[in-house]
């Protein structure tokens, strides 16, 4: 009815006048509002949400819920507002589906409520007890590419708070807006959306984009710094105490590719072995669920790995990195047609510091030697695919061609 020119002078703010509760329901919803709502507020995808049962079946159903739920409050009484939202959704995870169904909303509360962000409807429990196997799953994922370095805001979750220390660009203050921007929630929130329902996702590029874009403040934070370090490894302090960085953002990024496989939202394609590497220390990287499933792919990924190798040799001989090899990847604009001229460079470079004296550095210019044989100049692999295989590569050279002065720096 609010439609431009349908209606001329319809003012929706006093649309109440027109479709007037009873005094019940006002009577019910003013109860709900201040003393009820509390309750079912959780954080989800790392935005505040009302996370509201709609209570189906018969009488009994119903009061048996309201009867768990009532216990499952008292139980939480003194527990921490973090707790209780954290585990809002195991509660929902545990009924039937013939009890309920739950809807999502994220919007501002206060006196009012405010800002309406997004809705997800519809969300059966025991599609919740499925993304529970499949955190436990993914979480526990032993793949040579998964982080090594563990930081808990990134495990999987019922609530999928992951999403938002995965999406977060770093830089503190300069990245605040890009952080809070309608944009990138809107990408968390169909992402969310599509997990929650169990459907696949139509179209990965918004979400891929998105991912570069995070990277690519990953990288612009590496320049300022200069150092070299969090490019090739993931970040962990001499108090034990874990940090992002680079290397160990990718690294947690392919756990969500694997974890976006075997929740059914984002199947990766079959994996044939359309390249099976000659070097052991390769060969555990190119099984299921690497996602190289192209000899581009390989050629990118193998590459990445080369690239680090010289930033682990410049970082070494104190070369800063920001003006010399980091310009290189042109702020992450590059394709497959791009590869070529990337590797020239990198193999000129690490032949003036005599790099490949090492027999693991041969063994690798080797496999890309036999990539690009087959390859040609023509590598057809888009801006993404491209950039998500090169720093994919270069997360894992510290551990397929360490070095003695291997350190995280701290």
């Amino acid at each position: 009815m609010d439609r431009e020119g349908a209606f001329p002078g319809l003012d929706s703010s006093r649309a109440w006048q027109g479709y007037a509760l009873c005094l019940d329901c006002a009577d019910l919803l003013y109860v709900f509002k201040f003393h009820v709502m509390e309750q079912f507020q959780g954080r989800i995808a790392g935005r505040k949400a009302l996370v509201l049962p709609a209570l189906l079946g018969n009488p009994s159903g119903r009061h048996r819920f309201m009867k768990d739920w009532h216990d499952y409050i008292q139980g939480l009484t003194g527990a921490k507002v973090e707790d209780i939202e954290a585990d809002l959704m195991e509660f929902f995870a545990g009924r039937d589906d013939a009890h309920l169904v739950l809807h999502i909303l994220w919007a501002d509360f206060g006196q009012v409520i405010d800002n309406c962000r997004g809705l997800v409807t519809d969300i059966l429990p025991s599609r919740l007890q499925q993304l529970d196997r499949c955190n436990h799953a993914a979480n526990a994922w032993r793949h040579p590419l998964a982080p090594k370095v563990r930081i808990d805001e990134a495990e999987f979750d019922l609530g999928m708070n992951f999403l938002f220390p995965l999406f977060k660009r770093p830089g503190g203050k300069p990245a605040k807006a890009a952080n809070a921007s309608p944009r990138l929630f809107a990408i968390k929130r169909h992402l969310t959306e599509h997990l929650y329902q169990g459907s696949p996702l139509p179209d990965p590029g918004p979400l891929q984009e998105v991912l570069l874009d995070t990277a690519r403040w990953y990288l612009g934070q590496a320049a300022d710094d200069g150092k070299p370090w969090g490019l090739i490894g993931e970040g962990l302090g001499k108090k034990g105490i874990p940090y992002w960085t680079l290397a160990g953002w990718v690294r947690h990024l392919a756990r969500l590719y694997h974890y976006l496989d075997i929740t059914g939202v984002l199947p990766m394609s079959p994996e044939p072995g359309v390249f099976q590497p000659r070097m052991e220390a390769l060969k555990p990287y190119f099984t299921p669920g690497s996602g190289i499933d192209r000899p581009e792919k390989a050629f990118a990924f193998l590459l990445g790995a080369l690239y680090g190798k010289l930033l682990q040799v410049q970082g070494a001989r104190g070369v800063n990195v920001s003006a010399n090899a980091l310009t290189w990847l042109r702020r992450l604009n590059l394709s497959g047609r791009d590869l070529p001229e990337l590797y020239v460079k990198v193999r000129e470079k690490l032949l003036s510091y005599g790099t490949e004296s090492s027999h693991a550095v041969r063994e690798l210019l080797h496999e890309l030697g036999r990539l690009g044989t087959e390859l040609g100049d023509r590598i057809d692999l888009d801006n993404t695919a491209t950039c998500y295989f090169l720093l994919l590569g270069q997360s894992i050279t510290s551990d397929l061609l360490p070095s003695r002065s291997d350190s995280n720096g701290d």
